[in-house]
C-alpha cells in the first residue's frame, strides 16, 4: 500500500478527516502565536499532504504488526 487510494473507501475519508483536523490545529497553534504562513494554501497542502503520509505510514506499520 503507498496510496491513499489503494484504501477501503471508508479508510480513505477518515485518514483526510484526521488529516484536516490536524493541519487545522496546526493553523490554530499559529494563529495563536501570532504567526501567519506566507503561502497559507501552499502551506496547508503541504501540511495535509505530510499529515496523510504520516497516518499512511501509521496505518501501514499497524498492519504489519499483525
Amino acid at each position: 500500500m503507498r496510496y491513499l487510494s489503494d484504501l477501503d473507501p471508508v479508510v480513505q475519508v477518515e485518514v483526510l478527516r484526521l488529516a484536516h483536523d490536524y493541519t487545522k490545529i496546526q493553523r490554530e497553534v499559529l494563529l495563536k502565536n501570532k504567526l501567519v504562513p506566507s503561502n497559507e494554501p501552499k502551506w496547508y497542502r503541504e501540511t495535509l499532504d505530510e499529515a496523510v503520509k504520516c497516518m499512511l505510514a501509521l496505518y501501514q506499520s499497524a498492519g504489519e504488526d499483525k
